[in-house]
């Protein structure tokens, strides 16, 4: 379903002496869509010895779609350059991420637990705008398709031993690895 948002734009402007040179009145009309959906699966299994591995991912995929219209009158002085407009927007985005997560049990008590994992971020957007004169002839379009994506791999780990019934040391490691690239057309 969309939702509409109709408002009105007043401009105005003034010279030195305050007097009203310009006076432009905008009606505009904002609708959008937005559909989304995200699944967090897991999966945990206990292994021999107190070993537990874990699998943990999160997908989301969303669906922008905004449309916007303007339709200018000027009421005193000249018309912006496109007085009558239309505008869609219109954006899809993935995010997917994967974590396996290992718990290793050691002698004396000490434990190994490390975590890898992939994730990747994109955006697909198209943007048109249609430009016309007061009169309502074309003249200008303008289109641009643009997207950011962004895949990562990540590594953690410690490793923890009990110094103590209370106290332990813990050294670990916390390492990642992303590639981003941008595009716009």
């Amino acid at each position: 379903k969309r939702s509409e948002k109709p408002f009105t734009d007043w401009q105005e402007q003034r010279d030195a002496d305050g007097a009203l040179t310009l006076l432009r009145r905008t009606p505009q009309t904002e609708s959008g869509r937005t559909d989304a959906l995200t699944l967090t699966p897991r999966l945990n299994w206990k292994l021999a010895d107190g070993d537990t591995l874990s699998w943990q991912s999160f997908a989301y995929l969303r669906r922008v779609d905004n449309l916007a219209r303007a339709d200018e009158t000027a009421l005193l002085g000249t018309h912006s350059e496109y007085p009558h407009n239309d505008a869609n927007f219109i954006a899809n985005f993935v995010m997917l991420r994967s974590d396996l997560q290992w718990t290793h049990l050691l002698a004396d008590g000490a434990k190994l637990e490390t975590k890898l994992g992939a994730s990747t971020n994109r955006r697909s957007g198209t943007f048109d705008f249609h430009g016309r004169d007061a009169d309502g002839k074309p003249l200008g379009r303008h289109h641009v398709d643009s997207g950011p994506m962004e895949n990562t791999i990540t590594s953690t780990g410690t490793y923890r031993h009990p110094v103590s019934e209370q106290h332990a040391i813990a050294v670990g490691w916390d390492a990642s690895h992303a590639v981003r690239s941008d595009d716009r057309n």
